[in-house]
């Protein structure tokens, strides 16, 4: 799994996106839409997200990854050596904290429900 070297501000933690330019995070090869990735951030850690979209420029590709959730050191490792993914087909804990990460994401940024408007009888028969 790449592990990527990134500064993770509030904002990008709140809207739980970043830009990585692949020429700034001097990455080895070139990453693909919906692999895995592990970002470490000095200050606030490890965290497990993916490649949502990716763009190019002239010199450079930018990779939007979606951040999915905080990792300890000792998980954060086991995804670096791939001792991560379940055996035999069970679930793991972690499989489990992936998932609610996923949709913790994915109810942040769906829209508000729409409040349902009154409707008046009409008199007309």
């Amino acid at each position: 799994m790449q592990s990527i070297e990134v500064e993770l501000g509030d904002f990008s933690l709140r809207r739980r996106s970043l830009l990585v330019s692949h020429v700034a995070a001097d990455l080895p090869r070139g990453l693909e839409p919906g692999e895995q990735v592990l970002l470490h951030d000095r200050v606030r850690g490890y965290f497990s997200a993916h490649v949502a979209d990716l763009d190019f420029t002239a010199g450079d590709t930018v990779y939007r990854v979606a951040i999915r959730r905080g990792l300890t050191d000792d998980q954060a490792l086991e995804r670096m050596r791939g001792t991560f993914a379940p055996t035999g087909g069970r679930i793991t804990r972690t499989d489990l904290v992936d998932l609610l990460g996923q949709l913790r994401g994915t109810v942040a940024a769906a829209p508000a429900p729409v409040p349902a408007t009154a409707t008046r009888r009409s008199g007309v028969k």
